[in-house]
């Protein structure tokens, strides 16, 4: 146990360091963005410089100059200007990725502020195991959101497929910290299940129905023979054959996309993951 919690505070220490190195990355990308920001600006000043540059030559001098020098001089500007735009483009560009990159360390530090250890407590499962307990702010605005702090929490058990986060990011379940709490569940499923090779000493049911879960291993018969129903629950990952997952838990009670939601999920022994194939939406029981 004292392994364990000296273990856990050197990982709190390094997640720290980790905020301050990334706080100062943050800062560093902000003003290399506002560079770029400037810089584009420049550019586009440069650019209306040279329209109204056009526009002054074609208004004014046009009548003067011999035609076809005037048309070399119209192209040359033509070809300048599209350098420009697409100069400007890639700094778009440029500034976008940058803007994404800074969103996504904010997304991180919010996940860092979401833990703070608090005490010692103990999880009763088969035996008496000492954990730390971890006191998490749950209030999530979105299924996505639910779902990615709960990879990044359990990302050593639970594999979110693109098709589970996909259907997470298209629900509007008004309950995303139930999502999380069920996802919870199937991360302490697994790490019991692989650690134990399989054997809980009790179902599934059993076990998730403790961690107030509702399962469901199977569906019914009509979803079985139904090769589109069937197809519904293939779900896909790169780098990964598509498979059918039938066992899932049920979140929510209710009519309406906003009330029910389906977690389909399967427990694989070769790489020790609960892989998570669906995190969204009831999916279809009878054809269309």
């Amino acid at each position: 146990m004292e392994n364990r919690r000296a273990e856990l505070i050197q990982q709190i220490d390094d997640l720290e360091k980790s905020l301050q190195d990334e706080s100062l990355h943050k800062k560093l990308l902000t003003e290399e963005r506002q560079a770029i920001e400037r810089k584009c600006e420049s550019l586009r000043s440069e650019q209306q410089y040279l329209e109204k540059e056009n526009q002054r030559l074609e208004e004014r001098y046009y009548p003067l100059l011999h035609q076809e020098e005037t048309h070399k001089r119209i192209h040359a500007l033509e070809r300048e200007k599209a350098a420009l735009q697409e100069k400007i483009s890639q700094l778009q560009a440029e500034i976008e990725q940058d803007q994404f990159s800074l969103q996504q360390q904010l997304d991180y530090e919010v996940n860092l502020r979401r833990i703070s250890i608090v005490s010692v407590c103990q999880r009763m499962n088969g035996a008496t195991t000492d954990l730390f307990h971890a006191q998490i702010d749950t209030q999530f605005d979105s299924v996505i959101h639910a779902v990615e702090f709960a990879e990044y929490l359990f990302g050593d058990v639970l594999e979110i497929w693109d098709s589970a986060r996909q259907s997470a990011y298209q629900s509007n379940f008004i309950r995303p910290r139930d999502v999380y709490l069920n996802l919870q569940s199937l991360a302490w499923l697994g790490r019991d299940y692989f650690t134990r090779d399989g054997e809980l000493g009790q179902p599934i049911y059993e076990y998730l129905q403790q961690l107030n879960c509702t399962y469901s291993s199977r569906e019914s018969d009509t979803v079985k023979n139904d090769p589109k129903l069937l197809s519904d629950r293939k779900f896909r990952h790169p780098g990964k054959p598509d498979k059918i997952m039938l066992e899932h838990l049920k979140v929510g009670t209710g009519r309406g996309t906003d009330k029910n939601l389906r977690i389909y999920f399967a427990l694989n022994r070769e790489t020790k993951k609960v892989e998570i194939g669906h995190c969204g939406n009831h999916l279809r029981l009878r054809s269309t």
